[in-house]
């Protein structure tokens, strides 16, 4: 039931998928996001973006619709398989769960397997890697998130434990639909071009995503918006005087100036109707998903990995019997083998996750407030202007 497929053939699949995203990346590259780079001003690294979401997309329902048909739908994890065998216990039983689906199931069927999908993650990721490292301008927090992504999907697929953490983790990745939604609201703007483009910070330093290319004028046109973006003064404001000190600037003092003077701008810059009511679908997500999904799990291997109710020592029995290699049996301190060091490190990051969830699920509450208040001011400001006109 647990019997792994070739080493190589799980490496074959991997590879498979970061071609299948590499080749969607180019066609949404070639048909719109080239295009959309003169409609909308983009920078480089938001015309990246374009294609590189509709990719990760693509990703968050594969990984999300196996996780969830997997927890929810064929109800994989209990602890049916403990058999009352030496070193075992319920818990442990629980933890070695591999959620294969029965044999007689057809192909499409088998995708949502994590022999599949663990693979396409990996993929998936390598991708998104060198889609970050062209764009240069990504949160550290990211790259730790992806890498942490592979070596915990590595380590599931090859100790074949420990899955009931993993697949709720990947769970989470729907809430990517709703990030990218604000990112094409915000950033796909059909006014952007009559627009100053001071918005363009507000979401992605606020998430960590931050974008240090110059600020245009309203009167830019189209046509030479990618040659003026490298030219042009940010937000229109003249040059100050030079002086001494002004010599002795860095381009990284530089690029941190322009991102502050960036942030201020993007501060009185009015938010959209859509740009709010996407902003709360992807808040809510957040809390639906991310919040909970690291506490739900360790609730659910509490419930059930043990006879009586869920308590701290349940946690507390989980951790041991990770430790023990998932096993009852105590095994030596130095005894360090592949399903001890995957299994604790696992259980560190999955609690350095759901502290993570928590932190982006507060950032999203606080953006979607701001973008609201924006909103509300900008329509008030718009019906008084209306009046004095009437007037």
């Amino acid at each position: 039931m647990n019997s792994s497929p070739p080493l190589l053939e799980l490496v074959f699949r991997s590879c498979i998928f970061m071609t299948f995203y590499c080749i969607v990346h180019v066609i949404v590259d070639v048909l719109y996001a080239r295009a959309a780079t003169s409609k909308f001003r983009l920078s480089f690294s938001e015309r990246i973006s374009v294609a590189e979401k509709v990719c990760s997309s693509i990703n968050a329902v594969y990984a999300s619709a196996s996780a969830f048909t997997i927890i929810f739908i064929r109800n994989s994890f209990t602890a049916d398989a403990f058999n009352g065998a030496n070193c075992t216990s319920p818990m442990s039983a629980l933890l070695s769960v591999y959620p294969k689906a029965p044999a007689d199931v057809g192909f499409i069927s088998s995708l949502l397997d994590p022999d599949w999908f663990l693979p396409a993650y990996i993929g998936y990721s390598i991708y998104d890697c060198v889609t970050m490292y062209f764009q240069g301008d990504n949160h550290w927090s990211m790259w730790v998130h992806h890498l942490v992504g592979i070596y915990g999907a590595i380590g599931n697929l090859h100790i074949r434990k420990l899955s009931v953490l993993s697949t709720f983790a990947l769970g989470t990745e729907i809430t990517a639909l709703f990030v990218n939604l604000v990112w094409y609201a915000e950033t796909l703007d059909l006014n952007r071009p009559q627009q100053i483009l001071a918005r363009r910070a507000s979401i992605t330093a606020a998430m960590g995503d931050e974008d240090d290319t110059p600020l245009v004028t309203p009167t830019m046109t189209p046509s030479n918006s990618e040659t003026a973006l490298d030219k042009a003064p940010l937000l229109s404001t003249p040059p100050a005087a030079s002086s001494p000190s002004d010599s002795t600037t860095t381009p990284e003092t530089s690029k941190k100036s322009a991102s502050k003077r960036k942030m201020r701008a993007a501060k009185k810059a009015p938010a959209t109707l859509t740009l709010v009511l996407v902003q709360f679908m992807r808040t809510l997500s957040f809390i639906l998903f991310r919040i909970t999904a690291v506490p739900y799990s360790f609730y659910l291997v509490g419930t059930l990995g043990r006879t009586e109710a869920f308590s701290f020592m349940t946690l507390i029995d989980m951790v041991a019997v990770v430790w023990n290699g998932f096993s009852t049996c105590p095994k030596s301190l130095l005894a360090w083998d592949m399903d001890r060091m995957f299994g604790v490190t696992a259980l560190i990051v999955q609690v350095l996750f759901g502290a993570l969830n928590v932190v982006w699920t507060l950032v999203a509450v606080k953006v979607a407030k701001r973008d609201l208040r924006r909103y509300i001011a900008g329509s008030r400001g718009s019906e008084n202007a209306g009046k004095l006109k009437e007037e």
